[in-house]
């Protein structure tokens, strides 16, 4: 994750996070999309950042953005099919990597959302969203599978240059 200042003409300053690399953020700009959450005061953009969970504002446009992903993408991912066809009935979870908790109680702040299962199959267009989830919590930002971090990668830098032209 990166912090980018913002500073529109006339207006005070304001940082945001985002994913896409600084160098397409200073060529592109950001779409609201792209923007993972803005912070309450300006951080030390050069240092550790100097900010924690209680300075962060999350984007709802960036989480309406991720679900998306996970919905369209996540069933596809063998891991989940595996799953689906172990419990065979019931629900197969999204979870955060960051959990502490991988094969215990997983806290709802990390689990993203849930699919449907039936007869061993994830029932399409079934992912239901958690919106107790937490982009950003005491361990950090969100950590997505790898497949889907790079899902999110490629569809967010695809969707910051449309919106950019």
């Amino acid at each position: 994750m990166a912090v980018v200042r913002i500073q529109p003409p006339g207006v005070s300053p304001y940082d945001v996070v985002t994913p896409i690399p600084s160098e397409t953020t200073f060529k592109q700009g950001l779409a609201s999309e792209a923007v993972v959450g803005g912070l309450k005061q300006l951080s030390n953009i050069e240092g550790e950042g100097g900010f924690g969970p209680k300075d962060f504002v999350p984007n709802r446009a960036f989480a309406d953005f991720l679900h998306r992903l996970v919905a369209d993408h996540a069933a596809d991912l063998l891991e989940y099919q595996a799953q689906a066809q172990k419990q065979h009935q019931g629900w197969v979870y999204v979870v955060d990597g960051r959990t502490s908790a991988p094969n215990g109680l997983i806290p709802a702040r990390d689990i993203l959302g849930a699919f449907a299962v039936r007869g061993g199959v994830i029932t399409p267009n079934s992912y239901v969203r958690n919106d107790k989830y937490v982009l950003y919590a005491e361990d950090g930002f969100f950590r997505l599978h790898e497949a889907l971090k790079s899902k999110l990668m490629e569809e967010l830098l695809a969707f910051n240059a449309s919106q950019r032209r």
